[in-house]
């Protein structure tokens, strides 16, 4: 049935059951009155019969009583009256046509008659004594007919109040129907989608407002709907956008969300997971077991053509612990570069602690080599008819010092962290000179060619000699690396962005120019790529290599504020990628402020002085018999303490002064700062096995040295250098007279 005619036959069925119920009490309460009134009317009318005739009665009138009773039956309703004696005789009696007089005072009033007779009687006592008996009988015929009158009017009002109320009825549940109707599909069309559905209302009754209150729902439903709909988008977009890869997965590991980078991560390491549409193996993963032994994070190591990957692996149940059936977060990262970086950062760092310990003991060897190498070439120059067996042991001695030269040059190039004479240099013109070098020097099997490239012009903050000897070093290890033959081919370019190069921040971004040198050879093996940037790492034979040249390119770039990578395959080949920073402005160069000369030496033939600051005793004799050697008067000191007493002391006379940069108590950049303090203006010459990594501030000391001496020194360029300054300073004092 319909709410509609529910509530019609509901509300009839009430009003019909109110209504019988009104109809039947109100004729019982008609009924009862109408006997009630009978009643008394009787008791009232045979009363007064009673005090009108009793005279009669008493005197046993009969004449007078008939006369009475004749009277009698002209009274409006009165239907008969009879007077009988004691003794049941009848007096009296007199009735109106067609009525029959009852015996006795029993009634039973039948309202659906309208001719019955109500009886009633009276007894005439006096003192208790009975004289007569006064039966009269009143027609109800009035009083039926207003009785039944009065029941037809009641019926009729119930009629028309059923009516009006099955009206009523009707149209409240039409109008609640309709309603509800309204609701119903205002409902059925949010529930289609439609969110934001309004129904039109009028009024302001209880319903009204339900319809209002709906509508606010609606619209907020509507507004909900669009903000989860953003939020959706932000996280779809967020996951989306992840470097990491992430899924949502059934209890039975069935596969519900997963963003794109999930999707590239889960087919690497299970490539036929999408069969099944479940995640139950990622490589060499169980998931399900290690759910099951509650190993939620893990890290996959996965090996393709020697070159390996490493993931990290994470789960997460969703859910509480009133769930028995988790769902799952599998989160994917891969974190090969990462891995990769951490590596390269502690490489760096071993290579880092290597480099200062190589540095100390170059240093120390460097002192070695000066007094070797001097005492050879003293010896040499001295000795002009020594034995020739001598003399090939001398320049054997020698030779092999300088070979020793080489290799320390080597360390310390790797150990070193300046930026040495760094200048703007265009990387594809030295790449293409520096390839056609190499070019007519490699074997004719190997074919080595530079890819610049196309409409761009890179420039670098480099030391062009460094950068050719970098290329060098690797061109030939690649040779090397090539016994039947293959191709060297170099390239250059800009990058820009983050994790360019393997040490790199992963939010930083860096500015690089990339020169990659790939060749086609045999290819190194992974375990042995963390190794071979460390000073005598080889694997070439002991005839083939020191095991310092990736070192020294190391070196190189760390000094330039540069970078290094290498990649490798067995059997396909390598290639190694060198960052250099990308050139702004030249580096800034020393620049030497000319000085006047207080005093210059009286005649050409005089022997300048020249004070030399050594701590090392050895090298200190050694230098000293140099330049003695080829004219000079020496004045030594071991200290810098020693050396500004000795200037101070001879300072009126003497033409150069040759300091070492690190010494105890007082370094040479100290004395000479003292020096020039002093106001002394006399030449400084500053000896060191490597300025930047001994400390030595060159652009504190611009404008306050005259020249450098790297060690281990030579004779000649001893005397080469001394001359020079010698020379540049008389030069500047003739200028001044």
């Amino acid at each position: 049935l319909s709410f509609l005619l529910k509530t019609v036959l509901g509300v009839a069925i009430i009003e019909a059951a109110l209504l019988l119920l009104l109809v039947i009490g109100s004729n019982s309460a008609l009924e009862a009155s109408l006997n009630s009134e009978l009643e008394k009317r009787s008791e009232t009318t045979l009363a007064l019969l009673d005090a009108t005739a009793r005279d009669a009665i008493l005197s046993s009138d009969l004449a007078t009583l008939k006369s009475f009773a004749k009277q009698t039956i002209e009274i409006p309703d009165v239907a008969y009256l009879t007077i009988r004696g004691v003794d049941g005789s009848i007096l009296a009696q007199a009735a109106a046509p067609g009525v029959q007089p009852q015996v006795g005072g029993q009634h039973n009033l039948d309202l659906s008659d309208t001719n019955s007779i109500w009886p009633s009687l009276r007894v005439v006592e006096v003192k208790g004594t009975a004289y007569a008996t006064i039966e009269m009988g009143l027609s109800t015929a009035q009083a039926v007919a207003a009785t039944n009158s009065l029941r037809e009017r009641n019926f009729l009002i119930a009629m028309s109040e059923m009516l009006l109320v099955g009206l009523f009825s009707f149209l409240l549940g039409r109008y609640l129907t309709s309603q509800l109707k309204k609701l119903d599909h205002a409902s059925t069309s949010i529930a289609a989608g439609n969110l934001g559905m309004q129904i039109p209302v009028q009024g302001r009754d209880e319903l009204a407002n339900t319809l209002r209150s709906f509508n606010r729902m609606s619209l907020e439903l509507l507004s909900a709907q669009k903000e989860r709909n953003a939020s959706e988008v932000r996280l779809e977009a967020l996951l989306a956008g992840m470097n990491n890869g992430v899924a949502l997965l059934t209890h039975d590991l069935s596969v519900r969300y997963l963003n794109p980078r999930a999707q590239t991560l889960i087919d690497y390491l299970n490539p036929t997971w999408q069969e099944t549409g479940q995640v139950l193996q990622l490589a060499s993963l169980d998931v399900s077991s290690a759910i099951s032994n509650n190993l939620l994070e893990e890290t996959l190591e996965v090996h393709n053509s020697d070159a390996a990957r490493y993931f990290s692996i994470h789960l997460a149940p969703v859910g509480t612990n009133s769930v028995k059936n988790f769902d799952w977060i599998l989160t994917i990262r891969d974190i090969t570069t990462s891995r990769s970086r951490d590596e390269h950062n502690r490489r760096r760092e071993r290579l880092a602690v290597v480099g200062r310990l190589a540095a100390g003991i170059a240093h120390d060897f460097n002192n070695i080599l000066g007094v070797i190498i001097g005492l050879a070439e003293l010896n040499l120059s001295r000795l002009d008819g020594i034995d020739k067996e001598l003399r090939t042991d001398l320049e054997t001695i020698l030779e092999q010092a300088q070979r020793s030269s080489g290799l320390v040059r080597q360390i310390l190039d790797f150990s070193r962290s300046d930026d040495g004479t760094a200048t703007a240099i265009e990387i594809n013109k030295s790449l293409a000179s520096t390839t056609n070098m190499l070019s007519r020097t490699i074997p004719n099997f190997v074919t080595l060619r530079f890819d610049p490239p196309e409409d761009e012009e890179l420039f670098a903050l480099f030391d062009t000699s460094k950068l050719e000897q970098v290329i060098a070093n690797l061109v030939i290890n690649a040779v090397d690396a090539m016994p039947n033959g293959g191709d060297i081919t170099l390239t250059a370019d800009l990058a820009e962005g983050v994790m360019i190069r393997p040490g790199a921040p992963d939010r930083v971004p860096e500015r690089w120019i990339c020169i990659r040198i790939t060749d086609t050879g045999q290819g190194i093996p992974r375990s042995n790529l963390v190794d071979v940037f460390e000073p005598f790492f080889t694997t070439k034979a002991d005839s083939m290599g020191t095991g310092l040249g990736l070192a020294q390119v190391y070196g190189i770039m760390q000094q330039h504020g540069g970078d290094i990578s290498v990649e490798s395959q067995v059997g396909l080949g390598t290639t190694f990628t060198l960052f250099l920073r990308p050139s702004t402005a030249t580096a800034l160069k020393i620049s030497k402020k000319p000085r006047l000369l207080a005093r210059r030496h009286s005649t050409s033939s005089a022997r300048p002085t020249i004070l030399v600051v050594e701590d090392e005793k050895a090298l200190r004799r050694t230098i000293r018999a140099m330049l003695e050697e080829v004219g000079y008067h020496v004045v030594t000191a071991s200290t810098g303490l020693e050396g500004l007493e000795a200037y101070t002391q001879h300072k009126s006379k003497l033409s150069l002064v040759v300091t070492d940069a690190v010494m105890p108590k007082m370094s040479g950049i100290e004395l000479t700062q003292k020096i020039r303090a002093d106001g002394g203006n006399v030449p400084i010459i500053m000896m060191s096995g490597y300025f930047q990594h001994e400390g030595v501030d060159l652009k504190a000391l611009e404008g306050n040295l005259d020249g450098f001496l790297e060690k281990p020194i030579s004779i000649s360029k001893l005397a080469e250098t001394v001359s020079k300054v010698l020379a540049s300073a008389h030069a500047r004092s003739d200028s001044v007279d």
